[in-house]
Parts: structure tokens; sequence; C-alpha cells
């Protein structure tokens, strides 16, 4: 999935700097840096980003608003996520 922020949406779906949390990425043209996700949303992405590892539990998390930083600091601090 891609994680980030809205830059311009020309569907006006979504506001500059809202937060996107896609469905499941399914195909990726590193020509013109196109994605698609499985429900058939198109998005361009401006940075190469990195990857975030997830796990299940912590899923929820990211698609209400949490940034990947913010789960990670949540792992490290008493142990939060882990039970």
């Amino acid at each position: 999935m891609l994680w980030g922020y809205v830059i311009d949406d020309s569907s006006c779906r979504f506001f500059k700097d809202d937060f996107v949390c896609t469905s499941n990425i399914i195909r990726i043209n590193t020509t013109n840096e196109l994605i698609t996700t499985q429900s058939g949303s198109l998005y361009q992405v401006l940075d190469k980003g990195s990857a975030f590892k997830l796990d299940i539990e912590e899923f929820e998390l990211l698609r209400i608003g949490f940034s990947p930083s913010q789960i990670e600091a949540l792992r490290i601090s008493s142990g939060f996520l882990k039970h």
C-alpha cells in the first residue's frame, strides 16, 4: 500500500496535505511514477519513499492517520503494540 500526503487531487476527493493510505498496490509504472491500486485509484508519486514493515495489529493505526515514524515510536515505548 501507499501512504502519504496529498499535493494535488484531480478527483477533488482530498484537500492539499490530507493524509492518504491506499488499498493494495497492483501496478507500479516507474517511467512516470504512477501507482495503480486494487480499488482502481491512480496516484503519481514525487519521491522514491521508503519501505515500512507493518504488523497486522498495527494496520489500523496507519489507516487512521498514524505515520510510520509514530508507529515505530509506539513500538519502542512501553511495548504498546506487542502483547
